[in-house]
């Protein structure tokens, strides 16, 4: 019966390890995704976006702007002419902008609106996704440090 003392402690520590072996990967794995999702500066899934309009002011203060439409997996052109799209080069633009991140959140008060020239921003990107999701992307001025 000695015998089999030492064989049945040594399997248990093994049970015992292996166990919190699976359990820190399974930690490992739900940090990971955490940690991709935090600070992402888009939360709609790109495949799900529908509607994009994109507005440009140029230095001269002339404004184009271009509103376009998902139709199956084919995107279309509404503006400012009516004309079929490359779907496969909007759809690289989305992608872009699922993996960017946000550095720092701004407090949304005028002065710092102004300060990085998103009161009146040079290019603003409004998506509308499946389900009412929408989301718009300023982007402004150079930074005032440069």
């Amino acid at each position: 019966m000695k015998t089999f003392i030492k064989p049945l402690i040594f399997i248990a520590i093994l049970f015992g390890l292996s166990g919190l072996a699976y359990w820190d990967e399974w930690q490992t794995k739900k940090e990971v995704k955490l940690n991709e999702s935090k600070n992402k500066l888009l939360s709609i899934d790109p495949e799900s976006i529908v509607k994009l309009d994109y507005t440009k002011v140029d230095d001269a203060g002339q404004v184009l702007t271009v509103k376009m439409e998902k139709e199956g997996s084919k995107w279309k052109i509404l503006s400012p002419i009516n004309f079929p799209g490359d779907s496969e080069g909007v759809s690289r633009l989305l992608k872009t902008f699922e993996d960017l991140r946000s550095e720092k959140t701004l407090e949304s008060s005028i002065d710092k609106l102004k300060e990085f020239g998103l009161d009146q921003p040079r290019i603003t990107l409004a998506m509308s996704a499946k389900y009412n999701q929408q989301k718009t992307i300023r982007i402004g001025e150079k930074s005032p440090v440069g």
